[in-house]
C-alpha cells in the first residue's frame, strides 16, 4: 500500500508569546496523507491529526485549533 502525501500550508490557532492567556493565528508548512484530510474534512470524531514538518518531525494538534488547510503546489 502506497501513502500519498501532499504539501499543504496549516493555519491553526497557537501560543502567543506576547501574551500568554490568549491564543494567536499561526501558519506552518506541512505535509498531510489523504487519509489525514480524509479525516478533516468527514464527520470524523478523531480528535488529534499528525503532520509532518520540516524534515521529517511530526506536528500533532487537536482538531479544534486548526483553522485551515490549504493545498500549495
Amino acid at each position: 500500500m502506497r501513502i500519498v502525501a501532499k504539501s499543504y500550508l496549516l493555519q491553526y490557532w497557537g501560543y502567543n508569546e506576547k501574551d500568554e492567556t490568549d491564543t494567536t493565528l499561526r501558519s506552518k508548512d506541512v505535509v498531510a496523507t489523504e487519509e489525514t484530510v480524509d479525516q478533516l474534512t468527514a464527520n470524523s470524531e478523531q480528535q488529534f491529526f499528525k503532520f509532518i514538518i520540516k524534515d521529517g518531525e511530526e506536528l500533532i494538534i487537536r482538531r479544534e485549533y486548526i483553522h485551515s488547510l490549504t493545498r500549495q503546489f
